[in-house]
């Protein structure tokens, strides 16, 4: 079957799903109305994608599990955005399916399934890692694909292999990389790295109180980090 892609409302995609996560009810969204299929009288079908529903979306999953473990207010949070999480699943892997998806919707799929790792959907580490994967491919270039990518990395326990995407990804200019390449440099033991990068963070986002807390925990070595688990271990 023949399907073409369109978009109902493209907004900026959300750069800020690489930072420090925070803690907020999980909202209530009608995750069914992010694509719609239409036939037409040829018989071919074709995708509609709401990009301002989906990307409110990703930004409420990834503040409560864009690292891990996730951080829901209440057991019904947590099970509202399992669904969420399974029925975006179905719509964007669909889509992304393919020799040449559409780079906006691979994006956001592979954001979705780094997201649905972080919460343990089986599965999804893998389809996460062959979409950043074919990403990387399309748009090597791509400050905001290098810096999802490195987090992805990082948060399944790969330190090493997040670092120069993510120095790729400062080089490009990614808002919010020097915070998580802190993070990874704290992971491979380097300190005066990890604080170098925090740092600057913490200059440009001066009213960010967790990274002054970080780094104070840094300088007295008092920082212990959870690895997430690594592709394929979800349970």
């Amino acid at each position: 079957m023949n399907r073409t892609v369109s978009s109902v409302a493209s907004i900026a995609f959300v750069t800020c799903l690489a930072g420090p996560t925070y803690s907020r009810e999980y909202g209530q969204y009608d995750a069914e109305k992010v694509v719609s299929i239409s036939q037409s009288a040829s018989g071919q079908s074709s995708a509609t994608v709401d990009f301002s529903r989906l990307d409110r979306i990703l930004d409420d999953l990834s503040a409560h599990a864009g690292s891990y473990p996730p951080q829901f207010d209440s057991p019904d949070d947590a099970r509202r955005a399992q669904t969420d999480v399974k029925v975006l699943g179905g719509q964007l892997d669909v889509l992304v399916q393919g020799p040449t998806p559409n780079v906006q919707i691979l994006m956001r799929a592979a954001v979705l399934n780094s997201i649905a790792h972080n919460m343990d959907v089986p599965g999804t580490g893998e389809r996460a890692m062959a979409e950043f994967t074919a990403l990387m491919r399309m748009v090597p270039e791509s400050a905001n694909a290098n810096y999802l990518f490195g987090k992805f990395l990082l948060n399944t326990g790969q330190a090493g292999a997040a670092v120069p995407v993510l120095e790729k990804a400062k080089i490009l200019g990614a808002i919010n990389t020097d915070y998580t390449l802190g993070l990874a440099y704290l992971l491979l033991g380097q300190k005066e790295r990890a604080l170098e990068n925090l740092e600057q963070y913490a200059k440009r986002v001066p009213g960010d109180p967790n990274a002054a807390k970080l780094i104070d925990a840094a300088r007295n070595g008092n920082v212990t980090l959870k690895k997430g688990p690594p592709p394929g271990a979800e349970h």
